[in-house]
Formats: structure tokens, sequence, C-alpha cells
């Protein structure tokens, strides 16, 4: 009886979900398939919940006439291919 109450709960879920409409609008001006932010990936909100800033690590930062959303960055990884011999 409990197994079958899961069941009935799960189709149910399942029902919700292939009712929702899922659309994910393709992000402008890229060769390859990726969905659009709205707002972009690392914008804080401003102002905050509490009404103040983002920290500074969240504020946007120029350099050399590009704007990055944040100041978080990640160095690029080295791709290495080796030989046997």
């Amino acid at each position: 009886m409990h197994t079958e109450h899961h069941h009935n709960i799960l189709e149910a879920k399942e029902q919700d979900l292939s009712h929702q409409s899922l659309e994910n609008e393709a992000a402008p001006g890229i060769s390859y398939y990726t969905p659009l932010q709205r707002p972009p990936a690392g914008t804080a909100s401003d102002p905050q919940p509490d009404g103040s800033h983002p920290p500074k690590l969240f504020q946007p930062l120029k350099l050399r006439g590009i704007t990055f959303q944040n100041r978080i960055m990640v160095r690029p990884l080295c791709l290495c291919a080796l030989a046997r011999f």
C-alpha cells in the first residue's frame, strides 16, 4: 500500500512537469547552442536584500575596454599531449 501511494505521487509529479513549458532561448552571437542567461551568471543583485551594495568581489570590473560581470577570474588551464617513446 505504501509503495502504491509513493508511485501515485511520482506519477502526479511527472504529469505536472510534462505540462510545464520549459523554453530555453539561445544566447545571441554564439556559433553553438548555449542558453541565454538573464541576468548573466555572476551578477549580484543590486541592492542586496539588506539594502547594501554588493561586495566588491561581485561588482563589475572594466579592464582595457572589457567589462567583466564580477571579479572572479580563473586562469586558463593547460592541455597537454604526451607521446610514448
